[in-house]
């Protein structure tokens, strides 16, 4: 199998073609995968689990907020990934050092208990990259 990492304005042969405008306007779910996944061969590492957790990372986080935690409820009604895939997928980002891990200790307010939770950040160049802003142009080529 062969990936062609294409640019969003250009096409392999570099001839210009109609510049790509992600859904963000219509509400549609939209996730840039970083570069980083396929050019570092991550995608040929990861299991089924590891690949659907990443994508599940992605769409908690924004380039500029790389932390996320997961409750249950939330993520059994959200993505419909059995509990015994959710720890296996996480567990492989953390041993390929997608993922770092930190155990939170707060306050539960309305039980007034202690609690203690994982909060995941996704590390360097696996982060979500900014979202396109529609001001680019793709590069005119002579």
């Amino acid at each position: 199998m062969t990936i062609v990492l294409l640019e969003e304005g250009a096409t392999a042969s570099g001839v210009q073609r109609k510049f790509y405008r992600p859904p963000y306007e219509k509400g549609e779910a939209y996730i840039q995968v970083p570069r980083s996944f396929w050019s570092t061969g991550l995608v040929g590492r990861l299991t089924g689990a590891g690949v659907s957790m990443y994508l599940v990372a992605l769409a908690l986080t924004r380039h500029d907020q790389p932390r996320f935690y997961l409750t249950g409820e939330f993520f059994d009604s959200h993505f419909g990934i059995s509990r015994s895939s959710r720890k296996r997928g996480l567990k492989e980002l953390q041993e390929e050092g997608v993922l770092s891990v930190e155990s939170v200790e707060s306050i539960d307010f309305t039980t007034m208990k202690n609690r203690r939770r994982n909060v995941y950040t996704i590390e360097g160049d696996f982060k979500q990259p900014a979202a396109w802003t529609g001001d680019e142009q793709p590069a005119t080529s002579n």
